[in-house]
């Protein structure tokens, strides 16, 4: 042992480490003759987030650290996505932008993050996967050759926003924005946060790259003396925000990130590992928070100030069932709807849910001890009684831009959702687009296209909010609340028709200048007529869709109405002959 690392790190058999091929992020450093740290990573890998910080932490100005860029998702291969990472993570060392994988490949990188010393003869020191090893391999390189501090990577032009990542609507309905860029909150235009990354409580707070925001109810937050719960992502922590005048405190975390397994215990002495959302759940009657550092579902208790997990072990993947048992990959986005708890895994690309089965009042809350250093874990660490079960979405590496039934639908790393008229509306990031969920229908639908990196959305009224992160802004579309209803079973029988009846609203007409006003679409299959043959499935819900041109009788504007109706249906011989939708 030398320096508390195994010696034959030091090298037995030298290995040559393979050139360095790809794209320079800013200038090119100068590598010849110098120790280097390579880090493989990604923009979208929360433990590579975990990896940088602890570069910042325990890199010297001697040695030089290289991060070469190799996407898992095909939207991080292209240049400005890497850009955009780089200025969003303040990565401040050279990168090298490999994005078709060939130094990956060169170097038989496995895993993201992984780590690679490089002596000054050009020769492979040590590897290293995962996070927690960056103390160990400078360790390792202190008696190798320094250099002067490299020149930084070109960060983002500066603006208003600077990478944001949520919204919400405050209980005094001011527009709240985490400026995630800028380390702060802006509430209307009231900024919160000095504006550098940091983690001061007080009147004057600091956040190091908060993610997710939750606004509590008045009562709870009259009682605790804040009314906004923000995940300071970058510090590990939950603080409690009075938005009134920003006075800040810190709730739970240790400002670190785990290194080993936890089932919970009082909030300000478990570590939480990049909190990236935060939720109020009121059937619940705590606050849900997305932990995506180790791939889990954690419950706050404000006023018992203790936290615990609720679902996932540590390990990353997609499994559903028993939520204390179940699999989760970078959960990244919350959305309350009733019971149940909506969330998206970046990882598995995927939209899945939490619930729990029975009263409430009789769930088991206790926090279970567990101490264990190992991650990663399939074992719980979690009570029973959740259930998770996931609505579009197979695995690590199963993504796409796929519409249609859920089953085959695809996202690619969304990191946002919000609950929306009975359907559930999805920031599918990378694919830079928005989409909707139909929980009844169980189908995905493209709304919005051509994004720079949604991260979150907020409907407001016949609008929606986009946060789109990668252009630095909140974009507002006309998006109308979906008039969408379930009506009572039908029973049809063989042969059986669909007859759509529309009468317009009060004070607008149909709108036929330009041939006929109406689209019908019934399971998935469109026309024009109103009258259409009926597929009689046995015990089948029935999804018809209804657009049609409309006018304004005054103003003379014009609109596209759309309305959805969901019919579950039974075949029979004795059944209607027509099945009737009357509109709206």
């Amino acid at each position: 042992m030398r320096n508390g690392v195994p010696r034959q790190d030091r090298g037995v058999s030298r290995v040559r480490a393979p050139r360095l091929v790809g794209r320079w992020v800013g200038p090119a450093p100068d590598l010849a003759g110098v120790p280097v740290l390579l880090d493989f990573w990604t923009g979208s890998c929360v433990n590579c987030v975990h990896v940088l910080a602890e570069l910042r932490e325990h890199v010297p100005p001697g040695l030089l650290v290289v991060g070469v860029h190799s996407p898992k998702f095909p939207h991080e291969a292209s240049p400005g996505a890497v850009e955009a990472a780089v200025a969003r993570l303040e990565v401040d060392h050279p990168v090298l932008d490999d994005a078709d994988r060939t130094t990956w490949s060169a170097y038989a990188v496995k895993a993201w993050p992984t780590l690679v010393l490089v002596d000054a003869g050009g020769y492979v020191v040590a590897t290293r996967s995962g996070e927690g090893h960056v103390a160990e391999l400078v360790a390792l390189a202190a008696d190798l050759p320094a250099r002067p501090a490299p020149p930084a990577a070109v960060p983002a032009g500066d603006g208003p926003l600077r990478f944001p990542a949520r919204l919400a609507r405050t209980a005094a309905g001011e527009l709240l924005v985490v400026d995630a860029g800028h380390h702060r909150l802006l509430v209307g235009d009231r900024p919160i946060g000095s504006g550098a990354r940091g983690r001061t409580d007080g009147p004057a707070p600091s956040f190091a790259a908060p993610q997710g925001v939750a606004v509590l109810p008045p009562d709870l937050a009259a009682a605790l003396g804040y009314d906004l719960v923000v995940a300071d992502t970058g510090n590990h922590l939950l603080r409690g925000v009075r938005s009134a005048d920003g006075r800040t405190t810190t709730i739970a975390g240790t400002g670190a990130p785990a290194r080993g397994r936890s089932g919970g215990g009082p909030a300000l002495a478990t570590a939480l590992s990049s909190p990236w959302d935060v939720a109020w759940w009121p059937a619940f009657g705590e606050l849900l928070v997305a932990v995506a550092g180790t791939h889990q579902l954690w419950a706050f208790d404000p006023v018992a100030a203790t936290v615990r997990v609720v679902a996932g072990t540590t390990a990353e993947g997609l499994l559903d069932g028993p939520a204390e048992r179940a699999w989760l990959a970078q959960p990244s986005g919350l959305a309350v709807d009733g019971d149940r708890l909506w969330f998206v895994d970046a990882e598995t690309s995927s939209l899945r849910s939490l619930r729990f089965p029975g009263d409430p009042a009789r769930l088991d809350r206790s926090v279970p001890r567990t101490d264990d250093p190992r991650m990663a874990n399939v074992d719980p660490v979690a009570r029973p009684g959740g259930i998770v079960e996931t609505a579009v979405g197979e695995g690590l590496f199963e993504f796409g831009a796929q519409d249609g039934e859920a089953a085959g639908a695809r996202f690619q790393h969304p990191l946002g959702l919000a609950v929306d008229g009975g359907t559930v509306l999805v920031a599918d990031s990378f694919n830079g687009s928005l989409r909707r969920y139909d929980p009844v229908a169980g189908t995905v639908e493209t709304l919005l296209d051509g994004l720079a990196e949604p991260v979150d959305v907020l409907r407001e009224g016949e609008d929606l909010l986009v946060v789109e992160s990668a252009a630095h802004r909140v974009g507002r579309w006309r998006v109308p609340v979906p008039d969408r209803r379930v009506l009572p079973a039908a029973r049809v029988r063989p042969g059986a028709v669909l007859r759509v009846e529309f009468t317009p609203r009060p004070g607008r007409h149909v709108d036929d200048r330009w041939g006929s006003p109406y689209r019908v679409q019934v399971q998935g299959e469109a026309g024009e007529d109103l009258v259409r043959p009926l597929p009689v499935p046995d015990a089948e819900v029935l999804r018809v869709v209804v657009r049609v041109a409309t006018c304004d009788d005054a103003a003379g504007t014009c609109a596209l109405e759309e309305f959805t109706r969901l019919v579950p249906l039974t075949g029979a011989g004795d059944g209607e002959a027509e099945l009737v939708l009357h509109l709206p």
